[in-house]
């Protein structure tokens, strides 16, 4: 089981200069109605903690519990997302997935993972039918509790094939010019339009 705090989202449309769709600093007492309540593992939640959107992953161990929220948004092929998180001690990752299936459990699209630690702890993978079909791996980025970072995770069409791309840094500097990972060779993309989901 893991949990997550992140601090804010940022939603835009398709990479070629789309609009903003959703923007949340997480400042009322529970989760907008930008969001729609997903899988509810025993004991999970979706908290907000001091302006922070909170996912708690319940009791379950062994990877078994999980907490999702989707975006209130309908299904789109073409998703830039923007995450503002944070890390406690206790916490472990979190994931964001798009052209997510309806189901809300990550069953298909593509997912960003992120977790603490200094080696291969960010992925992003093709998911069909819960496996991942393509997989890559940040060879070396640190996480550390206690540090706000930001993540921009996107995948579109608009280069003629499934792009997804991935930026991390530190919240308190500036958005790198270049992506942290970029791939455009998945030979059997996932192009169903599906939805934004955030897990633990």
């Amino acid at each position: 089981a893991g949990a997550s705090e992140p601090d804010g989202y940022t939603f835009n449309g398709p990479a070629g200069g789309g609009q903003t769709l959703i923007s949340d600093s997480f400042s009322g007492g529970s989760w907008s109605s930008s969001w729609l309540d997903g899988v509810t593992t025993t004991g999970a939640t979706a908290t907000i903690d001091t302006g922070r959107g909170k996912l708690y992953a319940g009791s379950l161990t062994n990877y078994n519990g999980k907490k999702s929220m989707r975006a209130n948004l309908s299904a789109r092929l073409d998703t830039d997302i923007t995450v503002t998180f944070e890390y406690d001690s206790t916490e472990a990752y979190f994931n964001v997935i798009l052209r997510a299936d309806s189901s809300d459990d990550g069953a298909y699209g593509y997912y960003c993972r992120v977790e603490k630690g200094t080696t291969n702890n960010v992925e992003l993978a093709q998911i069909s039918n819960y496996s991942s079909v393509q997989q890559f791996l940040l060879g070396s980025f640190t996480i550390n509790a206690g540090t706000k970072y930001k993540m921009r995770f996107q995948v579109d069409e608009d280069t003629g094939t499934t792009a997804i791309r991935l930026k991390l840094w530190a919240a308190s500097g500036s958005e790198p010019g270049t992506w942290n990972m970029l791939d455009t060779t998945d030979s059997t993309p996932y192009t169903t339009a599906g939805y934004c989901l955030l897990t633990c």
